[in-house]
């Protein structure tokens, strides 16, 4: 008689910290359409203020939580290859538990919750949790496209300068005399004239020596002035002297 007396202080002291029990199950998703492929290191966490609480996946795709005490946790899941959402659960003292289960997010305040996940007044609870993304460990290659090329703008500058040379003189060969002549007439006035010296245009750009024009060389016309020649002629024969 004296032994159950002192037994039942310590019974109702236990019967909290026993009472709650959660069980999580992975379903079935469009994401993860069959859930026995999940790798065996999967596991689920629970922490608590007292310290953390570990589960294992089972053969029947769950993670089983047999005593979790009174107070707020965190419960996130780990995988391989899909992320699941963090919950934060909520057990209360009283017989039985009342468990709450919401989804948190990481980086925020502990009270701002989520989406509810589910809640039971029975001490036990069975709480769905589903993954939100495939992670992905590889990068994969790109193909060769023709309009990446094709969006370079230094490929249209070259194409565009390949049309204009050499359909230049079909463009001209296929104008009325009327607008060949004022075309030729506003290229001798333009900023062209002076680097063609007032020639064909379209012959001019074909045979333009854009090295010598870099380097600020002109081509010669086979005419010098009397100055040029006389001056040539007169150090030529001091030259000679």
């Amino acid at each position: 008689m004296q032994l159950s007396t002192l037994l039942l202080p310590l019974l109702a002291l236990l019967t909290p910290t026993l009472a709650a029990e959660l069980t999580l199950t992975i379903p079935s998703t469009s994401l993860l359409p069959n859930p026995n492929l999940l790798p065996p290191t999967t596991h689920a966490t629970l922490l608590c203020p007292s310290g953390v609480l570990t589960a294992r996946l089972s053969r029947q795709n769950t993670l089983h939580f047999p005593s979790v005490p009174a107070g707020s946790h965190l419960l996130s899941v780990y995988t391989r290859d899909y992320t699941f959402p963090p919950h934060r659960i909520d057990v209360s003292p009283s017989t039985p538990a009342h468990i709450n289960a919401v989804q948190t997010f990481r980086g925020h305040e502990w009270g701002n919750l989520g989406p509810a996940a589910g809640n039971s007044s029975t001490g036990s609870l069975t709480l769905p949790v589903r993954p939100l993304a495939r992670r992905d460990f590889y990068q994969r290659r790109e193909g060769f496209s023709v309009l990446s090329v094709f969006k370079n703008p230094m490929i249209l500058m070259a194409l565009f300068s390949g049309a204009l040379i050499f359909g230049m003189p079909y463009l001209m060969e296929n104008m009325d005399e009327e607008t060949r002549a004022e075309f030729e007439e506003a290229q001798k006035k333009g900023p062209l004239a002076g680097m063609t010296g007032g020639g064909d245009t379209a012959n001019a750009i074909q045979n333009f020596d854009f090295a010598s024009w870099m380097a600020g060389k002109s081509t010669s016309t086979g005419t010098e002035s009397p100055k040029a020649a006389a001056g040539g002629s007169t150090g030529a024969a001091k030259s000679l002297r």
